[in-house]
Formats: C-alpha cells, structure tokens, sequence
C-alpha cells in the first residue's frame, strides 16, 4: 500500500511586489528634506551618527543603529544633527496589508540577525540598480541591464525576511503583551531597570547600558522586551516621563527647568515626548495640577530634591 503525504498550506505573511527606492548615502551637516507625504512605506535607518525626524505630530532623535518607519500618507522630514558625521540608508516599498502598522512611528534597535536581512537587500539593491534620480516630482533607480532576475527576487526575499524578523521581535505576530511582575523579572532586567532609575538626571544609551550589565544589545533588548513587553529606550523614557511629572506636581519648577534636570537635549524635544506618553502636553498637565491637591502623592511619593 503507498502511503499519502497531507499537504501543510503555509500563512504568507507579508509579500512585496514593488520598491521604490533602497540606498545608503552619506548626509551633508547642514541637509534637511522636503517635508512630504506620499502613499507607500518610507524607512530610514541610521548606520553612522543621528538624525533628526520630524513628524505631523512629534519630533524624534533616531540614534545609531536604530530605524524609522513611516506609514503611507504620514507627513514627515528628515535633518542633520549639526556636527555629527551621519550615514543613512533610506528606502520605501508600496505595501496595502495592515500588519506592519506597529513598527510605525516609533524608532527600533535593529538585532544582528535584522541585520543580515536588511543589508542583504541594500546589496542586492546596489546590484540591480546602477543610480538614483530624485526630482521635485519622481524618485526613481535606474536598473542595470547587467544584473539577473534572480537578484529581483533575492533582494525581496531579504526584504520581507528583515520585515518579518522586526515584527515577531515586536510580538505582533505570535505573542500577546505580557504583564510579569517586576519582582519576577530576571537579574538582567532588574539591573537594567535600577541602572535607568539611578540615571533619570543624565543620559543613557542603549550602548552605555549594556556596557553597564555586560551584555549584547541585541540580548538585553529581547529579554526587556519579553518581560516588560516595551523596548529599553522607551521603558527608560516613561520613567523620566513619569519623573517630570512628579518635578512638575512640586510647582516649583517650571516647564524648561525640569527639561534641563532629566537632561533632554530641548524643551522643544521633552513636550513632545511628554505628550507621546501621557495625552497632554506638560502645560496642560500643569494646567490640570491647580484643580487637584498634590498633597497625597507627595506624601506617598516624595519627590528627591534637584541638584
């Protein structure tokens, strides 16, 4: 008797068809973009250096080593850091489907494994195409008639394949949001998270950091990620966030002065982020502070003095 084989059908979770640019490049000190919309995914993703993206809705230092992506139809534009030496690769690709729509807005530390994939595609990209056009109205590549088709699909697989790796490290396909207690954390997480509390009046890099625990980046940003369900960088923002708004409850300080304690880079720069993590901007909040008593809070919570 000859045995059957049941067929196993696969999920197809992303599939691209169509890019329409993919290139590194080096920025100018002084170079900002044309603020733009357009209806088909955009990322940059910083290699040398920072720089700065603004949004209809916020502004955001993408530091070294991280990307960006932006949703169609978002309004966006990107400039130079002064004095930074900052190298960039820049891409877009048409995509209808709305399961990337959680890597969006947001800056995300790029693993090694992300890395293979996503430098793959940039080298196959430089394979098949021989220059990019950019006018006020098209941005084009210019395809070399000697490459093989089968770099077309190589530099697509690579593509869907870096895509997929940031969506299952963000959990967005096969696990849901965890909620640990934080005495149940690791060590690793522990110490992390008491390293970012013992730095709230500086700054701290994701490199520093990790330097601090001896460990990887791409390490620590998986476990923190699988125990706490948010990135280090934006964990150790709303713990400053959270700090401001004891600094702010005091009354003591204003608005510029407890940006320049928790040390970000402008006022310009804490409002925004303040607002992407509490709904308000720090005015308002203040605003809402002179209908409450703060009393309670500062006697369950008191506010350490500013140095």
């Amino acid at each position: 008797m000859q045995k059957s084989f049941q067929q196993t059908f696969l999920n197809k979770t992303i599939q691209l068809d169509n890019i329409v640019s993919f290139f590194y490049c080096d920025l100018n000190p002084k170079f900002t973009s044309i603020g733009e919309t357009h209806n088909y995914w955009e990322f940059i993703y910083a290699d040398i250096g920072s720089v700065e993206i603004i949004t209809g809705s916020k502004t955001v230092i993408l530091e070294e080593g991280h990307i960006y992506f932006h949703a169609p139809n978002e309004y966006h534009r990107h400039r130079s850091i002064k004095n930074i030496k900052t190298s960039i690769c820049n891409g877009a690709f048409y995509y209808e489907g709305n399961v990337l729509d959680k890597i969006a807005d947001q800056p995300i530390l790029l693993t090694t494994s992300m890395k293979h994939y996503f430098f793959n595609a940039l080298k196959y990209c430089s394979e098949i195409f021989s220059s990019v056009i950019d006018t006020k109205e098209l941005i084009y590549q210019i395809i070399s008639p000697d490459h093989s088709p089968a770099q077309e699909q190589l530099l697509l697989n690579n593509l869907e394949s870096f895509l997929l790796e940031l969506l299952i490290s963000m959990d967005t396909l096969t696990y849901p949001e965890r909620h640990v207690p934080e005495d149940e954390y690791p060590p690793l997480v522990g110490e992390a998270i008491m390293i970012m509390r013992q730095c709230l009046f500086s700054s701290l890099t994701l490199s520093s950091l990790c330097q601090k625990l001896h460990c990887s980046k791409s390490t620590l940003s998986a476990v923190f990620k699988k125990y706490t369900a948010s990135t280090v960088m934006n964990y150790y923002t709303q713990l400053k966030i959270d700090k401001a708004k004891e600094l702010l409850c005091l009354g003591t300080y204003n608005i510029t002065q407890v940006s320049d304690f928790l040390n970000f880079c402008n006022v310009n720069y804490f409002s925004n982020q303040f607002k992407r993590y509490t709904n308000l901007k720090p005015s308002e909040y203040c605003k809402s502070l002179k209908n409450k008593n703060c009393v309670q809070l500062l006697e369950l919570k008191k506010c350490p003095s500013v140095h």
